[in-house]
């Protein structure tokens, strides 16, 4: 299973392009990790977040990976461009991929990730049913991740877009099909109240 690490930083208000910028100079002059990084900043919901991802095997490669980068000169040069942008220290967390397909993403700019709390004796149909419909088809990026750290009980499915017309246009079409109300209605009776859904810009 996939090891997915997500560090988010809360960045100064006017300050993103500069903290995206930083980062992925860091991301470019490290060559201590070869695994995909994914940089994220939020479009909607808590203002002024920005995100990187890396993935792991296990929590071993996850453990020297950062060993190793602190020792490097690399991550001296990102901390000291980094911190003056920031409002407060940044937050790190490990999420498990539960699944996650292969469709290239290369020219997405949206990220949608619908974070919710399935309960009950048929709580993992959540995922699997997500599965089904949405990594499966292959017809979007879709990753499909759950608590490695902290609260548990808690599950995410992020979907990848070309923009928001994109995504619009694909939910329009999704929400058509003869199959997609089954679904909403049996997903609702797995689910906790609440949930939220989140839109973040993703920086190539």
């Amino acid at each position: 299973m996939t090891i997915l690490n997500r560090r988010t930083f809360a960045i100064k208000p006017g300050k993103m392009r500069e903290a995206v910028a930083v980062l992925q100079q860091a991301h470019a002059a490290y060559d201590g990790y070869d695994g995909p990084v994914r940089v994220y900043s939020s479009m909607f919901g808590d203002a002024d977040l920005l995100q990187a991802e890396y993935e792991y095997d296990t929590l071993a490669d996850y453990e020297a990976m950062w060993a190793a980068w602190g020792q490097s000169p690399v991550a001296a040069e990102l901390m000291a461009s980094m911190s003056p942008l920031e409002v407060r220290a940044h937050n790190n967390a490990l999420r498990d991929v539960v699944a996650a397909n292969d469709v290239d993403g290369s020219a997405n700019r949206i990220a949608i990730r619908y974070v919710r709390w399935p309960e009950g004796p048929g709580w993992a149909d959540v995922p699997a049913a997500d599965i089904a419909e949405f990594v499966e088809p292959g017809e979007v990026v879709a990753r499909l991740s759950s608590p490695h750290t902290g609260w548990w009980g808690e599950i995410t499915l992020e979907m990848e877009f070309v923009s928001l017309a994109d995504f619009e246009a694909r939910q329009a079409e999704w929400m058509a099909r003869p199959t997609s109300a089954a679904y909403n209605e049996a997903q609702i009776a797995r689910l906790r109240p609440g949930g939220r859904v989140e839109v973040w810009l993703i920086h190539h």
